[in-house]
């Protein structure tokens, strides 16, 4: 029996222990599943299995979650999460693979004002953006421009520390100290160029403030959503950076390495007012300077469709892959607008079209980086149950001489259904 298996195993056996012994002890069990159908125009060069292709659809499980959260005593809680991401056909390293451990952190309330969290979480600072609901978003998936660590110095989106976080009147805020994850040595190619290393004795500060003017945001996940379906009406705004000792590294001309700290700082604003019609309109702006060693870019490719390229073809990658973060400047925003009606069995649902954007200007690329997303989500029971249909269009870079440009686009359509119980 492998270590995730074991992993699955205790995790059943606990959540047993505790349905036996919690008595008057309030827990909760819950889980979240995304599922994907989808459609991709691929990068110049990808290949499937060795062969070239132009495009590719498929089936997958984009996500799921199986957790347990609840109170041991008064002012101490636990939560522990189990889920793995990107189970698609193509990707024959994860065929048989079971869940992996995601969250396992204690909170204890210090006082009315102050909460300490302890162990593996996502309760990082910068800004909303740096640790994204994946469960109550706007699209079909999450925007990576806030979290240029992950999976290398991070574990989606989660790091090993300590936080305090709490809330003092309209004011929010959190405060992170933690370890980075180290990166797999085979994956660690230096050259002039900043990309990601090792160091023993690395460490990683965060905070994030926001003021609430007018409903207050709760604080029981680290995760911020997109938007509430109208539950809230709120109008915040926030600010935060964060500062990671030898995160990347680069090589000189002597042939010398030499290490970079990171250093990014965001400003974010968070709109959602529900009007006398009874449409919920939804806003997000956030501006966020990444500074993660000379000419630091990250092409990353969600779920990714294919699982090799011809790295020449173009700079992007494989698959449905693109320059996301970088050193340099990034302007994110999202936008919405839910319809609510009733159905023909007499059922409160909705619609919510929505348009998505990230603008790069990235020290490395020659062009700006422009992505979009838009779609449409038909709210069957809120994030419960919802199914969205999204079409998201990327920059195609190629490598012209000393120059990185843009050439095309390409896009992805995605059809997927959200499930949520609790």
């Amino acid at each position: 029996m492998n270590y995730s298996k074991q992993l699955l195993t205790i995790f059943i056996v606990t959540l047993l222990s505790i349905r036996v012994h919690a008595q008057n002890k309030p827990f909760s069990f819950y889980g979240n599943l995304e599922m994907w159908s989808r459609y991709t125009s691929l990068n110049p060069g990808s290949t499937i299995n060795g062969e070239a292709e132009n495009y590719a659809w498929d089936f997958s499980i984009r996500r799921y979650r199986l957790g347990v959260k609840g109170s041991a005593t008064e002012h101490l809680r636990y939560h522990i999460q189990l889920g793995n991401n990107n189970l698609n056909p193509n990707d024959i390293s994860k065929k048989d693979i079971p869940p992996k451990l995601l969250d396992a952190y204690i909170e204890y309330d210090v006082n009315k004002y102050l909460t300490l969290v302890a162990g593996k979480h996502a309760f990082v600072g910068l800004t909303r953006w740096a640790s994204p609901s994946t469960f109550s978003g706007i699209g079909t998936d999450t925007n990576y421009a806030g979290t240029p660590f992950l999976n290398q110095q991070d574990d989606f989106f989660r790091r090993m520390g300590v936080a305090l976080k709490g809330q003092i009147n309209k004011v929010d805020y959190r405060v992170l100290v933690a370890k980075p994850f180290s990166v797999d040595p085979s994956k660690i190619k230096l050259g002039e160029n900043a990309s990601f290393i090792n160091d023993a004795n690395a460490i990683h500060t965060s905070a994030y403030v926001k003021y609430q003017f007018l409903d207050m945001e709760s604080q029981g996940s680290a995760f911020a959503p997109w938007t509430y379906h109208g539950k809230k009406q709120l109008f915040n705004i926030g600010t935060g950076f964060w500062y990671q000792t030898k995160s990347t590294g680069t090589v000189d001309n002597a042939g010398d390495t030499l290490t970079h700290d990171a250093i990014s700082f965001a400003l974010d604003l968070f709109y959602e007012r529900t009007h006398s019609s009874g449409k919920t309109w939804t806003f997000s702006a956030a501006y966020i300077h990444h500074d993660l060693g000379p000419n630091f870019i990250r092409n990353i490719g969600a779920n990714n469709a294919a699982n090799g390229s011809n790295a020449s073809a173009s700079f992007n990658g494989k698959g449905n892959s693109f320059p996301t973060v970088g050193t340099g400047e990034i302007l994110l925003g999202h936008a919405g607008l839910l319809i609510p009606f009733e159905n023909d069995k007499g059922e409160k649902v909705g619609l919510q079209p929505y348009f998505i954007y990230e603008l790069g200007l990235f020290e490395a690329l020659d062009d700006p980086m422009i992505w979009n997303e838009f779609g449409v989500n038909y709210l069957l029971n809120s994030h419960q149950s919802k199914i969205t249909l999204g079409y998201q269009n990327r920059p195609i870079f190629i490598k012209n001489g000393d120059q990185i440009e843009s050439d095309h686009h390409e896009g992805l359509v995605v059809l997927q259904y959200e499930v949520r119980f609790k």
